[in-house]
């Protein structure tokens, strides 16, 4: 029997976390960890909060690999990279 396993990344914004969740749940897809990009910048909408963060989040059907032991604990669920062009995501993605 031949088991294909899939893992999945999506960047997604405060505004639409939500919406992204959901739209991953309806497919199948488990969260595995909700990663926090600080991207030590940020717009400021109409002079209130200002949006300096992005979530990648990460994804996998129908269940996780293993992870190497030399990897374990490795990778932390917040990193900080400086924003860049528009849209560009970090090379931690």
């Amino acid at each position: 029997m031949l088991v294909i396993r899939i893992v999945f990344f999506m960047c997604a914004i405060e505004q639409y976390l939500l919406e992204c969740e959901g739209y991953m749940k309806e497919r199948n897809y488990k969260r595995h960890c909700r990663f926090i990009w600080d991207k030590t910048n940020g717009v400021a909408p109409a002079f209130t909060v200002r949006f300096s963060h992005e979530y990648l989040i990460w994804y996998y059907k129908p269940h996780l690999l293993p992870v190497a032991k030399e990897t374990r604990g490795n990778f932390r669920t917040v990193f900080t990279q400086k924003a860049r062009e528009h849209s560009r995501k970090p090379d931690f993605a």
